[in-house]
């Protein structure tokens, strides 16, 4: 069977990669089933530059025509598209704020819908939303996405922040409201109608957007896809920079420290395996898996490489478990799950300051140049959560204005992320069941679903499956189950819900690249069960159970 379904997804992914779409680099939404009708433009690209809108200057509005487009300043070209009008805004809604806007839509195509992009990270830069807007304008979407009001030079770079209160703002939640409301008006003065839907797609920083959104700004979109979700910046950075204290004190830095992170990853891997019915190095739920760090504790002659010391064994614990005020044993936070062990290197903490987390600090202490070894949990977190918590998105667990407007949420998150804590994601959602519906499952299940990925890191990568349509990933068929964007469009335009997806992993990450995993993604608390025989790629040998 996986053998069937592995001819089948390489015969589209051959299809797409002629088509352009999958050497775009990303976000490839299969063709969606047309809809009843498209629709041209009413006034040309061009005189949307006289445009009168509030708080909002058309500064460019260029008629590209069909075929491939490489926009100044980007490495790729785009092939197959259709003729576009691609405009750039800038939204000014009150004094302080400035916030980049681009659009790109159909000259004759358009499908009446709105698809707006959430920010990755801190946002800026347009050169990097190009690929992930190619495929759904050939689908016919009108498509936006927002610099996020502030230009940043790396993730390091604090400076635009600081002394500059309302590009934060902007940056928390104003940016995504000011964009959808301008794009609408820019949509509607372009094709003389407004669009009949709007959607929001965005992960990470993206998908704390879409939960802001929803939260704050509930008639904006009818649908929001929202993925890998950085839903408490200022718990995300603390937890970080004290992960990376208690690695450091304890020796694990470096490339050394890098290796023995991935010996203790592998090990509890080993361990912890085949409590889900298969030995195949993913952890269906790695909540469950209780190895202990001490297991690897060194003996006498042993080759410290393979062994942890006591000290070593200890801190794997500490970050292991709950964060906790140091002084008052308050609940912060969850703690690191097992089976990403390996991933704590590639965000920083063996090197002594993960980048992000010192710059969020940096942020809300005012101070460019703050020194992370000076950092302190009980004193310094009060301070950053009195500046910056109201950028956080888990802070309101009320969706009911939402709900009664008629939104539907679909929320994805790997349990190997090592950003933003899994649990944390688990609980807000039941968080959400507890204030909207009190405490009721199929009424939550009514309007917002949440679909954990095994195997899967921050918006991707890992031993698990993660490309189902979503943003900055391949679709690899024309159907709902392998695409995020047209199932959320299918339960706002028809009233089907998501009952699962089915997720492929490519050689390599690369969608030109073989098959090697399909594996089935299930509403939450729902989980992807083997069925005791069958090909473990396939997902066909799993059930939502």
């Amino acid at each position: 069977m996986f053998k069937e379904q592995l001819v089948r997804v390489l015969a589209i992914s051959a299809l797409l990669g002629l088509m352009g779409m999958a050497g775009c680099g990303g976000d490839g939404s299969a063709p969606a089933a047309a809809p009843a009708e498209t629709f041209a433009a009413a006034t040309s690209c061009e005189s949307l530059r006289s445009l009168r809108l509030q708080n909002v200057e058309v500064t460019a509005a260029q008629a590209v025509p069909a075929g491939t487009y490489q926009p100044a300043g980007s490495t790729a070209a785009f092939g197959n598209l259709p003729a576009f009008c691609r405009v750039t805004a800038s939204l000014a809604p009150v004094p302080g704020s400035r916030i980049g806007v681009e659009l790109w839509l159909p000259a004759t195509s358009w499908n009446g819908r709105y698809q707006q992009l959430g920010q990755n990270g801190w946002g800026t830069a347009f050169s990097s939303y190009w690929s992930s807007m190619a495929p759904h304008l050939r689908n016919g979407y009108a498509i936006a996405i927002t610099d996020g009001g502030h230009a940043a030079t790396a993730v390091t770079d604090a400076t635009w922040a600081i002394g500059f209160p309302e590009r934060i703002v902007d940056f928390a939640y104003r940016a995504t409201h000011e964009t959808a409301v301008a794009s609408k008006a820019i949509i509607k003065g372009f094709y003389g109608k407004s669009a009949v839907y709007s959607y929001f797609n965005g992960a990470s920083t993206g998908g704390r957007d879409g939960l802001m959104s929803a939260q704050k700004f509930p008639t904006d979109f009818n649908g929001v896809l929202a993925g890998s979700a950085l839903i408490n910046w200022t718990r995300v950075a603390t937890q970080k920079l004290y992960a990376s204290q208690q690695l450091l004190k304890a020796g694990i830095q470096g490339a050394a420290g890098a290796s023995l992170l991935d010996l203790a990853r592998k090990t509890a891997i080993a361990a912890c395996d085949a409590a889900d019915g298969t030995s195949d190095g993913i952890l269906r739920d790695p909540r469950s898996c209780r190895w202990d760090p001490h297991a690897l504790l060194c003996h006498a002659g042993q080759d410290p490489s393979s062994c942890l010391t006591s000290l070593q064994a200890d801190a794997l614990t500490t970050v292991l478990s709950p964060l906790r005020d140091p002084v008052t044993l308050e609940y912060l936070y969850p703690g690191y799950l097992h089976g990403f062990e390996n991933d704590w290197t590639g965000f920083g903490y063996v090197n002594g300051t993960p980048a992000h987390a010192a710059t969020v600090y940096k942020i809300a202490l005012g101070k460019p140049d703050w020194d992370a070894s000076t950092f302190d949990v009980h004193s310094d977190l009060p301070q950053v959560e009195a500046t910056l918590g109201f950028m956080n998105a888990d802070q309101q667990a009320d969706l009911s204005a939402f709900r009664q407007a008629g939104g539907k949420l679909i929320q994805y998150h790997g349990w190997q992320d090592a950003v933003t804590m899994p649990e944390r994601i688990v609980q807000y959602y039941e968080e959400v069941r507890n204030r909207t519906t009190g405490g009721d499952l199929a009424a939550e299940q009514s309007f917002y679903r949440l679909f954990m990925m095994s195997g899967v890191g921050h918006g991707g990568a890992g031993e698990g499956a993660w490309h189902f349509g979503a943003i900055a990933q391949q679709a690899v068929a024309g159907d709902a189950e392998h695409d995020a964007v047209l199932a959320l469009r299918n339960w706002v335009e028809k009233g089907t819900a998501p009952e699962k997806f089915v997720a492929t992993k490519f050689q390599d990450g690369d969608v030109t690249k073989p098959v090697m995993l399909q594996r089935l993604m299930c509403p939450y608390p729902r989980q992807a069960v083997y069925r005791g025989s069958g090909e473990t790629q396939s997902a066909d040998s799993f059930y939502c159970g």
